[in-house]
């Protein structure tokens, strides 16, 4: 043993004390205990009593707590006194010289006596390593393996489960005889896409998008980053109550089941997890064969609605305008029917997908959804809707957003503040925009912000090229009718700016990549104009904007 070493369990002994150094990690005041390196008696043995000290009295001047923070700095400095009995010499001793005291670290300290000739001082003994005992090794599987998370009750709650289900086995009741593809990643999932042969999986659909999502856990594991419990819960609850089960939420996803399962990651999803790997290099996510056999993760199935707008080719303006008022409008009755906040409405939480005649059968262009709310102008419908524009656009991911469901309310509440923090994108200007327009009341519905997020939208397809000067008169107005919304927008942002002091940067500096015709000014609300405050007053205002045009162009 060396000496440093053998110095503090020498203090440690004397102290009576053999009790168990743990170190403590935590993340959320929930913590997992890891043994530390020192060996000691894990049963907690009751110390022997403390016995007087001889001869040197080698604690008689001495500090203890400077022992136990610097040894080495104590020993070097201590001179050894002893005590009036031992001090007298022997008469039949002819050698009175005191031993001396090695310092550590040299090759004579390895046995440096602590006591007098007589040895009758105590020497303290290595304690001996025992095995844990059984209600310790208990407590630590608990602490590390057993998720004793508050909110895991609700979720399970939310999918109809008593209990998790084993991971492997529910992706082969998933896949059945069909195929897996990663499609995607977010920071928090994967996605898949599931193929199936008819009649492979009764009672499914043969194609599904699977949305994998590893759930946090009392312990802290490296890998993938982990959803909050009850995140995962919310947005469980926000895509089953926006399902197009009717006509009221035909431009968001559909979701056919999901489950909360638990085990290592299936190897299917990991050859599928490498495949993507190799063909994308925009794969940032590390490989989840990481994460332990015992993760938990939510899955979460649902229809296939199509590529990202962001990675999405559009063809022409005029479906960019029916991506925009498909958008809009369905952003404008879920405000009307559920107070509804969707507050991540980038490009990557649109899906675009063609329409063949077979996809637009739970479109709002079917026969109960013909009918537009009163409050909403059926003209931008009518004219951009998924069969007349031969494109469907689809909002997902509700992770961020916020909905009034049954009376209760259920949103999130921005604690990571990261989001607030990012530069290099105008995404970001709209997260601190979005911040300010709702002053830290995250709970409460501020249709503002979706307003923002259209106006966001609204540019980055505006920064296509203009039309061309002999473009036809659709596609003329399918452009005008994006910038004005864009403009109304941008107004309605500067007004509600004006009232409520924002500290990020204006949206105006995002502006100028946006390509106007000469007399597109000319076609701004009156200054008598009341305020556009949400989605539904964004539609109306752009639709009051654009029949005065027609008026003004039909008479001359």
């Amino acid at each position: 043993m060396t000496s440093t070493r053998a110095v503090l369990l020498c203090a440690m002994s004397l102290l009576g004390s053999n009790t168990q150094r743990v170190n403590v990690y935590g993340r959320r005041a929930k913590t997992r205990v890891v043994p530390c390196d020192i060996e000691q008696d894990a049963e907690q043995v009751a110390p022997p009593p403390p016995q007087p000290p001889t001869g040197w009295g080698f604690f008689s001047a001495l500090d203890l707590r400077a022992v136990v923070d610097s040894p080495r700095k104590v020993l070097a400095h201590w001179t050894p006194k002893r005590s009036t009995a031992s001090s007298a010499p022997h008469k039949d001793t002819e050698d009175t010289t005191p031993t001396k005291l090695a310092l550590p670290g040299s090759p004579s300290a390895r046995r440096a006596p602590l006591a007098p000739r007589d040895n009758t001082a105590l020497r303290p003994a290595s304690p001996t390593p025992r095995p844990a005992s059984p209600a310790l090794t208990s407590a630590l599987e608990q602490l590390t393996l057993d998720d004793t998370h508050n909110d895991l009750p609700e979720l399970l709650a939310v999918t109809h489960q008593d209990a998790p289900r084993p991971f492997a086995e529910c992706i082969e009741s998933l896949v059945a005889q069909g195929s897996v593809v990663k499609v995607g990643e977010a920071s928090y999932s994967e996605v898949y896409r599931i193929t199936r042969p008819l009649g492979s999986a009764k009672g499914r659909p043969a194609v599904s998008v699977m949305k994998v999502i590893p759930l946090e856990g009392d312990a802290v594991v490296p890998g993938p980053a982990q959803s909050p419990v009850a995140s995962v819960a919310r947005e469980i609850r926000l895509t089953s109550a926006l399902s197009p089960s009717s006509s009221d939420g035909a431009q968001f996803v559909r979701l056919q089941e999901a489950y909360v399962v638990h085990g290592a990651y299936p190897q299917r999803l990991l050859n599928a997890w490498d495949a993507f790997k190799e063909r994308d290099t925009r794969s940032e996510n590390p490989r989840p064969d990481v994460l332990p056999s015992s993760q938990r993760y939510a899955l979460l199935c649902m229809d296939d609605a199509g590529a990202e707008l962001e990675h999405t080719s559009l063809a022409s303006w005029a479906q960019r305008a029916a991506v925009f008022w498909q958008v809009a409008y369905a952003v404008a009755r879920a405000e009307a029917s559920s107070a509804f906040e969707h507050r991540d409405l980038h490009l990557g939480n649109i899906l675009v997908a063609r329409t063949p005649t077979r996809r637009t059968t739970r479109s709002m262009s079917g026969a109960k959804a013909t009918a537009v709310p009163d409050a909403l102008p059926a003209s931008l419908w009518t004219a951009y809707e998924p069969r007349a524009a031969h494109v469907q656009a689809t909002i997902i991911d509700y992770s961020l957003s916020r909905m009034t469901i049954d009376g209760t309310v259920h949103a999130y509440d921005f604690a990571d503040t990261t989001l607030f923090e990012g530069q290099g994108d105008s995404q970001y200007d709209v997260y601190r925009t979005m911040r300010s327009l709702v002053a830290g009341d995250w709970q409460a519905f501020h249709a503002s912000t979706n307003v923002l997020w259209l106006q966001f939208v609204a540019q980055r397809l505006l920064a296509a090229d203009v039309p061309p000067s002999d473009a036809d008169t659709a596609e003329e107005a399918a452009y005008t009718s994006l910038l004005l919304a864009e403009q109304v927008a941008e107004d309605a942002i500067e007004q509600l700016r004006r009232a409520a002091p924002q500290r990020s940067v204006s949206t105006r500096s995002k502006r100028r990549s946006i390509q106007r015709s000469p007399d597109a000014w000319k076609m701004r609300r009156a200054p008598h104009a009341p305020p556009v405050t949400s989605a539904a007053e964004l539609v109306c205002a752009t639709a009051e904007l654009l029949d005065s045009e027609r008026g003004a162009t039909d008479s001359v």
